[in-house]
Parts: structure tokens; C-alpha cells; sequence
């Protein structure tokens, strides 16, 4: 499990007009990642990561879905510590509703990329406890809305959300 902050920026563009920035806040979420590595080398691995994103705001309920693909780079390696910086880059999907007034739901697919640090400390042969400090960028361009009476049918809405992320928890090697 992770927390992240990010600072969120949003977009508009509305038919051929350039794009302009319509706000920029904060936001913090609770993460719930599961990663594979398959171990390529003795220095790198390749992977997968899943992850669901819960963000806390006042007006609105925000979660994701991640999936993304990861390579492993392990830099330091020792009989009961490794120490990797991950690079990955993916798929992101997130819902957006609307706690107050017009009930809106908003929804759009986008990319994501960051990278991490993750001091792994192994308790036995297998099993282990890690620590993990990253940078995540999203990228969401088009959101569609459920009834959609804010803007035009020609306005494209995106959002960008940068931030750093960090988290505990249990690793196990086979």
C-alpha cells in the first residue's frame, strides 16, 4: 500500500481554439499496487504492475486503474537487501463523479509513466519487507461525461496529474 500528492492541471480546448489551462489543484490517494518481475539478468528484471488509486477531494470521487509494463534495474544486490529503480510506463483509466450538485460522472483512458526506487529488505531467503519512493506523470486527454451541460460538444476536456509517490509493503522472491 502507497500514498502519492499530486498536483492535478486541467484543460480545455474547444474546436480549433489553442489549449487553454482551466485550473490547477492537489490531490493525495491511497494506492494498492501488486508488481511480477521476472528476473532477465542478474541486474534486470521485467515486469508487470496492477494498480487501483483512490484519491481524496472534497467535491469529487476519483479512482484508477493502472497496468503497466516495468523494467528493474538492480543496482545494489546483497544477501539480504536489493535495491532497484524501476521504469515503467502504461495504460491508466480513471472515473471522476461529482459529489454535489449536477451528478456527473466523468471517465477517460490515458497513459502514465514514473519511475521508483524500492529498497527491498529480505527477513528470510523468500520473503521480505520494501520501501517505495517514486514519481508518477498521468496524461488524460477527451474525458467523457454522463450529461455533459458544461461545455460544448466541440470542447475537449484533459487532465494531467504529476506527483511523488511513496509506500510499505511485502515482497516474496521465488
Amino acid at each position: 500500500m502507497g500514498v502519492a500528492g499530486y498536483v492535478t492541471r486541467s484543460y480545455k480546448t474547444v474546436g480549433s481554439a489553442a489549449t487553454v489551462l482551466t485550473g490547477k489543484d492537489w490531490t493525495t490517494s491511497a494506492m494498492y499496487p501488486v508488481n511480477f518481475e521476472y528476473g532477465f539478468r542478474d541486474w534486470l528484471g521485467v515486469g508487470a504492475r496492477f494498480a487501483y488509486s483512490n484519491y481524496y477531494d472534497s467535491i469529487k470521487s476519483n479512482r484508477s486503474v493502472d497496468v503497466d509494463f516495468v523494467l528493474n534495474f538492480h543496482f545494489i544486490k546483497a544477501k539480504h537487501f536489493e535495491m532497484p529503480i524501476s521504469l515503467f510506463l502504461g495504460y491508466s483509466a480513471i472515473n471522476i463523479k461529482n459529489k454535489e450538485g449536477v451528478s456527473t460522472i466523468a471517465k477517460a483512458n490515458g497513459v502514465n509513466n514514473g519511475f521508483m526506487l524500492t529498497p527491498r529488505f529480505y527477513l528470510t531467503q523468500h520473503f521480505g519487507l520494501f520501501v517505495n519512493l517514486g514519481f508518477v506523470n498521468y496524461l488524460y486527454t477527451g474525458l467523457s461525461f454522463s450529461n455533459n451541460t458544461l461545455y460544448p460538444a466541440t470542447t475537449i476536456i484533459s487532465k494531467s496529474r504529476q506527483g511523488e509517490t511513496c509506500g510499505l509493503g511485502a515482497v516474496y522472491k521465488f
